[in-house]
């Protein structure tokens, strides 16, 4: 499985903006990140490889 660290502000959910999953700082797989790429218009969400994860977390 690969992982992503997703990039994000610090209130903004997963999945919507009140969400309690919070999804700065956290690692994703490939496939949550291609599902949830943005969750609103004009989302600043990135993604960047962690090449130091290589097992599931």
């Amino acid at each position: 499985m690969q992982w992503m660290q997703v990039f994000d502000g610090a209130a903004c959910g997963w999945t919507s903006h009140q969400a309690p999953d919070k999804a700065a700082r956290t690692l994703r797989t490939v496939e949550d990140a291609a599902t949830w790429p943005i969750f609103h218009p004009r989302c600043g969400r990135a993604f960047g490889p962690r090449p130091d994860v290589t097992a599931e977390a």
